[in-house]
């Protein structure tokens, strides 16, 4: 199984060696690791370089825009060859960083991935209106909105932008919304991937603790029950859809 998305290179994370090896107890085999600024983008990259089974994506998260440069970003994506550029996107619920500087650093992250004819991990918190927005007016059409947490109307608009969406262990919570686990059961087999988001959002039976790659498959579990499949099964989609996207 794939871990689409996991923050092993924040500093949460000094034993990856042993977080890889619980994850592989648990049949995870490949963890895509993303960039939230140019620092954690570079420690992505060394990761990859050490582990055979870390893909690295390079990118600026939305409340780390400021002060950024993306130039110095382009330049990383093309000596590094990453899988995808992210996260990128807009984030509204904190206010560290102005909207136009967010919107701008999205709007040229997504230019730059179609230069690079990369992917994008999308990072959607209370923007979603403006995220879709920009997407749609850039053309945006080959990536995933990561840690997708809306109901069925944005999935439609997701696909039929042409992305991806990806779940997380929200979707184990107590009090998830109903609009969510409609979404999880309705989206495609072939346009919906797993991600843990470690350190954050462990799912049940984790929850309080820190988050990591093998605790995917508790929400390939819930997945499974939602969709009335295998866990096999989901195993499988997952993994051919983020092979597919991500070319690894």
């Amino acid at each position: 199984m794939i871990d689409t998305h996991a923050h092993l290179n924040d500093d949460e994370f000094n034993d990856v060696k042993e977080v890889l090896s619980r994850a592989a107890e648990k049949g995870v085999s490949t963890v895509i690791v993303p960039g939230s600024d140019i620092d954690t983008s570079r420690r992505a990259v060394g990761l990859a370089g050490s582990y055979s089974n870390i893909y690295p994506a390079l990118g600026i998260h939305p409340q780390d825009a400021e002060g950024e440069n993306l130039d110095t970003l382009s330049d990383m994506i093309s000596a590094h060859k990453p899988v995808a550029i992210g996260e990128i996107g807009l984030d509204y619920f904190y206010d560290s960083c102005p909207k136009e500087i967010q919107k701008e650093a999205f709007r040229e992250q997504i230019r730059m991935a179609k230069r690079f004819d990369l992917p994008i991990i999308v990072h959607i918190r209370d923007a979603f209106d403006d995220a879709y927005a920009i997407m749609a007016e850039e053309g945006a059409e080959k990536g995933v909105v990561h840690c997708f947490s809306e109901s069925v109307v944005e999935l439609d608009k997701v696909l039929d932008l042409g992305l991806y969406v990806s779940f997380t262990g929200m979707i184990t919570f107590k009090k998830v919304s109903a609009g969510l686990l409609e979404a999880v059961a309705r989206v495609p087999s072939d346009r919906y991937m797993v991600e843990t988001d470690s350190p954050y959002l462990a799912p049940v039976p984790y929850r309080g603790r820190r988050n990591e790659p093998a605790y995917v498959t508790e929400i390939a579990r819930k997945v499974s029950d939602l969709r009335g499949i295998t866990m096999d099964e989901v195993s499988q989609e997952t993994d051919e859809n983020a092979q597919r996207l991500f070319g690894i």
